[in-house]
């Protein structure tokens, strides 16, 4: 038992985890941006180029 609750202390300690954690939500947060700009250009862009050439065929 002593074992036990001297590595959850150890554990409770450590911060390594927790920066490798942080550095996941700053990249998942970057992508989930990215992904939703280039969604909304793609719309724009497609509307606007395809827009005048599906009208003209």
């Amino acid at each position: 038992m002593h074992r036990a609750m001297t590595l959850l202390r150890e554990l409770c300690r450590d911060e390594g985890g927790s920066t490798a954690i942080e550095y996941g939500f700053i990249g998942l947060l970057i992508s989930i941006i990215i992904v939703g700009s280039v969604t909304t250009m793609g719309s724009k862009i497609s509307s606007k180029w395809m827009g005048p050439i599906a009208g003209n065929l």
